[in-house]
């Protein structure tokens, strides 16, 4: 297979009967097919054909990781050394103020 560019990939949501009807004649590879009834993303191979990505049985989940958190004041926050750096804090207040852990402390952004 050579490299091909992928530019001006077009992103689909659709069921899945929606998604195996629709026409894919001129669409770019690499477009994107989600099906919204199944969790399966379908994506515009080389060939023209769509393709399960990366397998039969993937299914779009959750992580279930945490990175946002709010309350109502800063006493409420976590420490920083206790969540993932890059984890986000937003004062529920009227200018919204928000930190960000560094692993170590929290810095306003």
């Amino acid at each position: 297979m050579a490299i091909q560019l992928v530019s001006a990939i077009k992103r689909y949501i659709g069921t899945a009967a929606e998604v195996a009807a629709f026409p894919l004649a001129g669409l770019p590879v690499g477009s994107t097919f989600f099906e919204s009834d199944t969790g399966i993303l379908k994506i515009l191979d080389q060939s023209g054909a769509l393709v399960n990505a990366p397998s039969e049985s993937s299914v779009v989940q959750l992580s279930g990781s945490n990175m946002e958190l709010y309350g109502a004041t800063t006493a409420t926050r976590p420490a920083a050394t206790a969540v993932a750096v890059g984890t986000t804090f937003t004062v529920c207040n009227a200018s919204l103020d928000t930190t960000i852990s560094d692993g170590t402390n929290w810095v306003a952004i």
